[in-house]
């Protein structure tokens, strides 16, 4: 069976999702507990009964609630970095397959092409489409690592905040 990745050009590769189902679950995970966190702490508003257990905390149970909602945040991101860095090395093992077979095809266009003619006339024949390959390989690497910015840094970034707004508020 091949491999549906190593069909595509890089420039498709570079602008396909680059994130799992399962990553994406974890993604969105981590963004609720992070953004619930960040709530929590900037409101004030932290919960001093669950009614649905008949539970009533102090001011010290809060502290801990603050606490545990830390802890999930951490594990949460703990698991999106570890999905993610898998689905980042798959994403990039695929677009450097497709980019080294490029290269390969092109160069044995080129080398057919200067045995049947000169070779000034191959240069010739490269160069005339160059210009719009650099623009477009620049314009898709550039939209790649906007995307990748957006669904591995920030998620990251944000989770980081919530943790430490946490445990920031549940230590004072």
């Amino acid at each position: 069976m091949t491999d549906p990745l190593r069909t595509e050009s890089p420039d498709v590769l570079r602008l396909r999702d680059p994130l799992s189902e399962v990553t994406r679950k974890e993604r969105r995970a981590l963004l609720g507990i992070s953004v619930l966190g960040i709530a929590l702490v900037h409101t004030g508003i932290v919960p001093s009964e669950v009614a649905a257990l008949g539970i009533t905390l102090n001011a010290p149970e809060q502290s801990k609630l603050l606490l545990l909602m830390a802890l999930v945040c951490a594990y949460f991101l703990i698991a999106f970095v570890v999905y993610a860095f898998s689905d980042y090395a798959a994403w990039q093992r695929a677009l450097h397959d497709a980019t080294f077979e490029r290269i390969l095809k092109s160069q044995q266009e080129l080398y057919s092409d200067v045995e049947e003619m000169h070779y000034t006339t191959a240069q010739n024949k490269l160069r005339d489409g160059f210009p719009q390959l650099v623009l477009f390989v620049e314009l898709t690497a550039n939209v790649a690592k906007s995307r990748a910015f957006v669904e591995f840094a920030i998620p990251v970034v944000v989770a980081i905040y919530s943790i430490v707004a946490l445990l920031v508020t549940s230590a004072a």
